[in-house]
């Protein structure tokens, strides 16, 4: 899947449905997007210090993968240099792999 700067991908508190796993280029934005200005629009709570910046061939989102898939997103994810993320769903991995979670109880 192909992703433009500025793109939000998911953000906090959003169900977890999906990972992703950066492509050979670009980088993508973590921040913990907590409080909501007067204009409505969200703001990090300490304005931009707890950004995590993820580069070419890191996987981010994969709390979509364990517990059932039922988690909420910590963190807002947002593209800041054009790229292409390979994305699974926790079914397609289920399907793929089968579950991860029996996997870990091995």
């Amino acid at each position: 899947r192909s992703v433009e700067r500025g793109e939000v991908l998911y953000a906090v508190g959003e169900e977890a449905s999906h990972f992703y796993v950066m492509g050979t280029l670009g980088k993508v934005k973590l921040t913990t997007m907590t409080t909501t200005s007067l204009s409505g629009r969200r703001k990090s709570k300490k304005d931009g210090d707890d950004a995590i910046i993820l580069g070419a061939g890191e996987a981010f989102g994969e709390e979509a993968i364990v517990d059932g898939g039922t988690m909420t997103r910590k963190y807002t994810a947002t593209v800041m240099e054009s790229t292409t993320l390979f994305t699974m769903s926790r079914q397609s991995l289920d399907r793929t792999i089968g579950s991860l979670k029996d996997a870990i109880q091995l």
